[in-house]
Parts: C-alpha cells; structure tokens; sequence
C-alpha cells in the first residue's frame, strides 16, 4: 500500500475552527474523487473527534492546536490522522452507550463515540509523549 497524496490541517482547540476542518476534508474528497458516501461517513467521525476534543482534551480557555493529517492510498484507503498535545484523552476507551426500555440512551456522552466506530473501519488512539493521537480509516466504496 502506497501513499498517493496527503494534507496537512491546523486549526484551533474551538469549536468555529471545525466546520473549517470540515471543508477542508471536503474540498480533499472532491478533488480526488472520493465518493460522497464515504465521505459523509468521515465527516460524521470527525465532526464528532475534534469535538471530543475540543470539549475534554484542553482546559477551559486554554488555547491549542489540533493537527489534521489526511492520506490517501493505492488502494483506496482514506486515512486520517488528529494529533493535539492536550490532555490524555482516549475517545475508545469508553464502552457502547445502552438502550433501556424507556427508549432512552444511557451514557449519552458515548453514542457520538460509538457513531465513529460505526462509521469508519479501523481507528485507535495512543499517547505518545504530550501527545493525543488518533488514528482512523475509511476503505472506500
């Protein structure tokens, strides 16, 4: 598997800053001809990430940066990459949300996690150093 062509996204620990992380996945997706199903399922993942991270990665007013790193292979594959030095924070470690029978979620803060999970084939996190890392791939379709 080779790399054919990637981009780099910096932007801002704030929530204006990911809707301009969005268009750029999309202007990404457009000029290489990745289908649009596929990237409305990115854009679900990431929307929902750099969210996560926005809100638990870095203290109230603390100003940051989220790296943005996108990939695309020989295969197909769609690779995404979200590096921020903000607090130790795994989006995986918490476990699927439950449905009850009053047709009510418990542990709502996890169902947008468990919705990357779905969205996307593979994902893991690791800390490296002062470093959050995500990782996550879409096979596309």
């Amino acid at each position: 598997m080779q790399e054919i062509t990637s981009q780099k996204i910096i932007i801002n620990n704030s929530t204006a800053d990911i809707q301009s992380a969005i268009l750029s996945l999309e202007n990404f997706a457009h000029v290489h001809g990745i289908p649009i199903t596929t990237i409305d399922r990115v854009n679900a993942a990431i929307s929902e990430l750099l969210a996560n991270i926005v809100q638990h990665s870095f203290p109230k007013n603390k100003q940051g940066e989220i790296g943005i790193t996108l990939q695309l292979f020989d295969t197909g594959k769609l690779a995404i990459k979200l590096i921020n030095k903000g607090i130790p924070f795994n989006p995986f470690y918490t476990s699927p949300p439950k449905y009850n029978n009053a047709s009510k979620y418990k542990n709502m803060d996890s169902l947008g996690l468990h919705l990357v999970r779905k969205c996307m084939d593979e994902y893991n996190y690791k800390r490296i150093v002062d470093y959050n890392i995500t990782w996550m791939s879409k096979e596309q379709i």
